[in-house]
């Protein structure tokens, strides 16, 4: 029992440290980090719900989880918002020299405003046109986008796994390091904050679900993915946003001190 209560001591300095590196307040920490575990939670109560009273709460499952609804609209808002921060800042590491990183920001920048532009499928819903003929047939669901062809769909669920993953093992890595050696400006441009790891823990263990546990196609549990698809999202985002903050606040420092080591 001391020894677990040991370990719990340590995490939580080891949390509210990697916070203070991060230049966020503990009460601030504490709100990323709880974000994903409320939403998953109050999802996750939703579908077991869903599964007790059908006429009751299936409708309230459907109408969070469908397309054009509340988790798939938050979903565009936080992967756009990412997709311009990362835009941002890989523009502004290529001026100053610093190609490596800046190209690296600027794929994670064009791959976040595609992923953006799949969510509502292109526009296709909100302005009413039909799917291109070249999708017809191949496009499960009728829309305009990739992601919902059957092979792009899987590889799409290996990206989010993988993405999860690192999301999840990186932070926890480079808590590790730390305890060793003193931490340098190129990892907080590579490694996600401490707070983070639930937002990628949930994707991460929802696709190991899918693909160990549950690889069927029941629809309840599809559509689950939405809420830990939104995580993803909101980690990449706040990923962003805080070394946008860092950026803002030390940028002629931070950017001699990553080319220094870069």
């Amino acid at each position: 029992m001391h020894t677990i209560r040991t370990l719990l001591h340590g995490a939580r300095e080891r949390f509210y440290e990697d916070a203070e590196s991060w230049g966020l307040t503990r009460s601030s920490a504490l709100m990323i980090a709880l974000f994903p575990i409320i939403v998953v939670g109050i999802v996750t109560l939703i579908a077991a719900l869903a599964l007790l009273s059908k006429s009751t709460f299936r409708p309230l499952f459907a109408f969070v989880t469908a397309e054009d609804s509340l988790l798939e609209w938050m979903q565009f808002l936080f992967v756009f918002a990412a997709s311009l921060i990362f835009a941002w800042l890989g523009i502004q590491f290529v001026r100053n020299g610093q190609r490596g990183i800046g190209a690296l920001y600027l794929l994670l920048a064009f791959s976040a405003f595609f992923v953006a532009g799949e969510e509502i499928s292109w526009g296709q819903r909100l302005f009413g046109w039909s799917e291109p003929a070249s999708l017809a047939g191949i496009n499960h669901q009728n829309e305009t986008n990739v992601h919902n062809i059957r092979p792009v769909q899987r590889a799409f669920g290996f990206v989010v796994l993988f993405g999860g993953m690192y999301g999840s093992l990186a932070p926890l890595i480079g808590a590790y390091v730390r305890a060793k050696r003193e931490r340098t400006p190129l990892s907080f441009l590579l490694i996600p904050s401490l707070c983070l790891l639930p937002a990628f823990l949930m994707p991460f263990g929802y696709r190991m679900f899918r693909l160990v546990i549950w690889p069927g196609t029941n629809a309840l549990v599809v559509r689950f993915g939405e809420a830990p698809e939104l995580c993803l999202y909101f980690g990449l985002l706040i990923f962003a946003a805080l070394n946008l903050r860092r950026l803002q606040q030390e940028k002629p420092a931070l950017i001699a001190r990553v080319a220094a080591i870069s």
